[in-house]
């Protein structure tokens, strides 16, 4: 088992598809904000567009 620092922050992953994460994600997303950049050069092509979607997502939602 791999020993988890801010156990208080993990839940179960959902197991019965996508409609179940929709309530945890968006927590996930409040405590993590954004991808850090260091260490992760390969993702700077993509995030960009993977944060202008996400950020469109949440003005169509709101």
């Amino acid at each position: 088992m791999i020993p988890i620092l801010y156990w208080y922050l993990v839940r179960q992953v959902p197991k019965a598809g996508t409609t179940d994460t929709k309530h945890w994600y968006g927590e996930y997303q409040r405590l993590v904000h954004r991808i850090p950049s260091i260490g992760t050069t390969n993702t700077q092509r993509w995030y960009g567009a993977y944060q202008a979607l996400v950020q469109h997502y949440q003005r169509v939602t709101e």
